[in-house]
């Protein structure tokens, strides 16, 4: 007569726990009495695996959305941004991350738990031709140390450049400047003073000359200017400007509030 086990109850988890594969393996052959019916060792097995792989199971967790795939032009600002929703725990660190293609800066742009938002911003590389494919995933823990995540992905397109390789350009005398690709300002030319001026750095919209001087706004909508300063050419005002325009020796812009502001020489 086979020797078997007879159970007149459900196994509890934690017995199902302790009960290891290898001792249930010991014969291929034997089979066990459970509930009154023979059952192989290999469904035994089968169900207990089953069993196990439930009780180990992790809680409910968070529903998380990195929104929708998007392109940009290459030096445009990008803007990540993605929901969650459920048992999030303390996030401490920017939770977006990049997980292919050109390398990017990821700024943080504000978390709130609260609400269920993340939002990050990045410069988008420059690209020569065609396109480049970013991909960002945003990641959220739970849990005591679990995370969950869901990704995006940018294209970052082409911008159509002139034969100086420049999204935008403006001529002073004896020289050129331009807007690159990637934002950044490039000169060329014979004149002293943009020669020896310091370009700015960062990413730029757009830009104008005057003689020996040039002025261009950043993405954050403040202006930069640079080469002769005779009588304030390149001492910028304060505020955030939607246009700009230069004359011989001086420029003038206007803020996003409406006004129009001018420094240089007085016309």
């Amino acid at each position: 007569m086979t020797t078997g086990i007879r159970l007149r109850r459900p196994l509890s988890m934690a017995f199902i726990a302790l009960t290891t594969t290898a001792a249930l393996m010991a014969s291929d052959a034997r089979a066990h009495d459970v509930g009154g019916q023979l059952v192989s060792q290999a469904s035994e097995i089968a169900w207990l695996r089953v069993r196990l792989a439930t009780a180990a199971a992790p809680p409910n967790a968070p529903v998380v959305n990195a929104g929708a795939d998007q392109s940009v032009d290459a030096g445009a600002l990008g803007i990540l941004s993605g929901i969650f929703r459920g048992p999030v725990s303390v996030i401490d660190s920017l939770p977006w991350v990049q997980t292919g293609g050109p390398e990017v800066l990821i700024s943080n742009g504000g978390v709130s738990p609260g609400i269920g938002g993340a939002i990050a911003l990045f410069t988008a590389p420059a690209v020569a031709v065609g396109e480049a494919v970013l991909t960002f995933q945003l990641t959220v823990p739970y849990d005591d140390g679990l995370t969950v995540g869901d990704s995006v992905t940018i294209t970052v397109r082409a911008v159509d450049t002139d034969a100086n390789g420049f999204v935008a350009s403006a001529t002073g005398l004896n020289f050129t400047c331009g807007i690159v690709g990637d934002g950044s300002i490039d000169c060329f030319g014979e004149n002293f003073h943009i020669e020896q001026a310091e370009l700015p750095a960062g990413v730029f919209t757009a830009i104008t000359a005057g003689a020996f001087h040039a002025c261009a706004i950043r993405d954050t909508g403040e202006v930069a200017c640079f080469g002769y300063d005779g009588a304030g050419r390149t001492t910028t005002p304060a505020g955030v400007f939607t246009e700009i325009n230069a004359g011989e020796s001086n420029t003038c812009g206007i803020r996003e509030s409406g006004e129009t502001v001018c420094w240089g020489e007085p016309t």
